[in-house]
């Protein structure tokens, strides 16, 4: 989700931190903040939760500026993840 990471390197910068100080403050690693902002790693709502606790915002101010079309690539890959999941034999672990 790019503008989901792009929304929070807004926020970030013009609370003048940097990936480090908000990873520090969210309890992730400075990489991880890299990721998401660059939109190359998804974000899990808990630590969706931990860069808005860390920011001071609510979680959904995060996503204002994500579109509804935005939110429709997010369903259907969504859609798709869990099909696949299903269609998958099931895994049994065996000692």
């Amino acid at each position: 989700m790019a503008v989901l990471g792009a929304t929070i390197r807004q926020m970030r910068k013009e609370r003048r931190l940097t990936q480090g100080q908000l990873g520090a403050l969210a309890e992730l690693h400075a990489n991880y903040i890299g990721l998401v902002e660059r939109g190359e790693r998804n974000l899990s709502a808990r630590n969706l939760c931990r860069i808005a606790a860390a920011l001071h915002v609510l979680p959904t101010d995060l996503w204002k500026e994500v579109s509804a079309a935005d939110l429709r690539t997010l369903r259907s890959k969504a859609l798709k993840h869990r099909e696949r999941r299903m269609a998958e034999p099931e895994r049994r672990h065996v000692p």
